[in-house]
């Protein structure tokens, strides 16, 4: 009993990380089905004493107790909103991937994290080859079919969805080549990956994502102290501005994020700061407790 239920255990959590890694990039329900998948998976495996220790085992987790902090820091705010369904909906979905990735951490082998990395590696990149095709003008073949793109083009995703996960995980990739030895055979895999995400985000024309990974890849080489990351980081950039040199569209995108300095700039920028006194506003009139989660555009 204990055996077959081990079995359909790991095979819930092959799909469940494997779904995850797949649909983080396209699809948020496709991402719940499978934290739903993971969670089932948990339960079943409970009938493993082995199993059952090591949930015990993510109680002494720092980790654990900074989650369990986060999310109890933010109930008073829950209840406080005029909306609260919407607050609990917004509470329940932070809390139920805190707690899933903490499971899986302390579940999960080496061996099957670094399949899930190339996993969700494999789905940006091919996300990010989209990008490069919808800006080409699209293609045609019958069946399978992409559509031009050429202002902003964003893969399968909203613009701004695609460019805050690009970011994110373009950052997380350059580290993984650059720190894990393990992955050193397949750094051209990596780097040709990393190239293409690169060029989608740039394509994408989203500026606050620009200086996210900006930041992001300072913050790598500062961690990672070594004189060849360094010099990688200071590659990425220079081949980064090269490209936006030539392109006189992202060229022109990329000077407007100087206005946002000096309170000018275009529509956009205009109306982001319009939003940044407000949120002051809102901030002095409510120092201590703010107004409940979510409650910000009824403010």
């Amino acid at each position: 009993m204990i055996a077959t239920a081990r079995r359909i255990s790991n095979v819930l959590w092959v799909v469940s990380f494997g779904g995850l890694a797949v649909f983080i990039p396209f699809s948020i329900s496709g991402a719940n089905i499978s934290i739903m998948l993971g969670f089932l998976a948990s339960l079943i495996a409970l009938s493993d004493p082995n199993v059952r220790e090591r949930y015990r085992a993510i109680g002494r987790d720092p980790l654990f107790l900074a989650s369990v902090l986060l999310v109890l820091s933010a109930l008073p705010a829950v209840f406080m909103s005029e909306d609260l369904s919407r607050a609990l909906r917004d509470w329940k979905s932070y809390w139920l991937f805190l707690i899933y990735f903490l499971v899986a951490y302390n579940l999960v082998s080496d061996a099957f994290r670094r399949t899930l990395f190339w996993i969700l590696f494999g789905s940006m990149t091919l996300s990010s080859l989209i990008v490069l095709v919808q800006y080409r003008g699209g293609v045609d073949l019958g069946l399978f079919r992409i559509g031009s793109q050429n202002a902003r083009p964003s893969s399968t995703l909203f613009t701004m969805t695609f460019a805050g996960i690009a970011y994110q995980l373009a950052v997380v990739n350059l580290s993984v080549m650059l720190k894990e030895n393990r992955f050193r055979k397949r750094v051209v895999v990596l780097g040709v990956g990393l190239l293409v995400q690169l060029l989608s985000l740039l394509l994408n024309r989203t500026r606050g994502a620009w200086l996210a990974l900006i930041a992001g890849l300072a913050v790598v080489t500062v961690l990672i102290r070594r004189r060849g990351v360094l010099l990688a980081g200071v590659a990425v950039a220079v081949a980064a501005v090269a490209f936006a040199a030539g392109n006189p569209e992202i060229r022109g995108r990329a000077l407007t994020v100087f206005d946002a300095l000096s309170r000018r700039g275009d529509q956009n920028i205009a109306t982001r700061l319009v939003l940044w006194d407000i949120s002051w506003e809102v901030f002095k009139e409510h120092p201590l407790l703010g107004v409940g989660m979510g409650d910000y555009s009824i403010e």
